[in-house]
């Protein structure tokens, strides 16, 4: 490990300077966001949802003793020579998950995405805190959507999974975040990446418009969104380290950090 100080007036000195900043910055972003990119541990999968309609998902007044990390889970395998459909991920936030945000104010959500050709695949997951029977209407909701049915008999989506995440629906905000990060910033955390979760569906919903569907067959759906997954992987590449890593080091006041050294990674 070693320590490097930013300073902003460096990143104006040469344009091999910004450079090395950025690829810097990227790595201190990891910190921040590699819990996000781990695997998530999963509780066995219930379908224990018994509504019989959710046209409007009311919002619950449980007590908040009944609070609690819920995780809904897309499933679908991969072999090792495949390439996940990061597309699928996008539709599916999009149109099942978008209309349900709008009509829900949860206290913290966010999007969880994975893809490995092991046991746990390519996983997409909207994680929420919410009581257990609003988290219910939710998975109800979901599972019964017209998309995922038809995603689910294209085998697209091989599993659904609704699961409280700790186990115990009284649980705590810091309970999902990594549990070696200081306390303070595991409690502070799920803040952060709810923003980035809705800076990155506000990205999806911008070029969606700019991409009108043509019909509403699935195939068509597909070809959509592989062309909103191609913009928003293009603005990542080619603004991400100004618009997200520059400012969020800024936020910090460019103060000094621990990172390893890598030469190539994804995070």
């Amino acid at each position: 490990m070693f320590v490097i100080v930013l300073s902003d007036n460096a990143v104006r000195q040469s344009r091999a300077g910004l450079c090395f900043w950025y690829s810097v910055v990227l790595l201190f972003f990891l910190m921040f966001a590699g819990g996000c990119a781990s695997v998530m541990h999963e509780s066995p999968a219930k379908d224990d949802a018994t509504l019989d309609s959710v046209t409007d998902i009311a919002i619950s007044t449980d007590s908040a003793n009944d609070m609690g990390w819920w995780q809904v889970g897309f499933h679908r395998s991969i072999a090792a020579d495949d390439e996940p459909l990061w597309h699928l991920d996008a539709l599916i936030a999009y149109e099942v998950v978008k209309p349900i945000l709008e009509q829900q104010q949860f206290r913290l959500w966010r999007f969880h995405r994975r893809a490995a050709p092991d046991a746990s695949g390519h996983q997409f997951s909207f994680i929420f805190y919410a009581p257990r029977s609003t988290g219910e209407q939710i998975y109800q909701a979901i599972k019964t959507h017209h998309l995922v049915r038809e995603l689910q008999q294209e085998n697209l989506v091989e599993r659904l999974s609704f699961f409280n995440i700790n186990g115990d629906a009284r649980s705590n905000i810091e309970d999902t975040s990594d549990k070696n990060w200081p306390v303070e910033l595991q409690k502070a955390w799920p803040a952060f990446i709810m923003g980035v979760s809705q800076t990155w569906l506000n990205l999806v919903n911008e070029f969606a418009r700019q991409v009108p569907a043509e019909n509403s067959g699935l195939a068509a759906q597909f070809e959509r969104f592989e062309q909103i997954n191609s913009r928003i992987n293009s603005v990542w590449e080619m603004e991400g380290g100004h618009a997200f890593l520059h400012h969020l080091n800024a936020l910090f006041g460019y103060q000094e950090l621990y990172i390893i050294e890598r030469r190539r990674t994804r995070f």
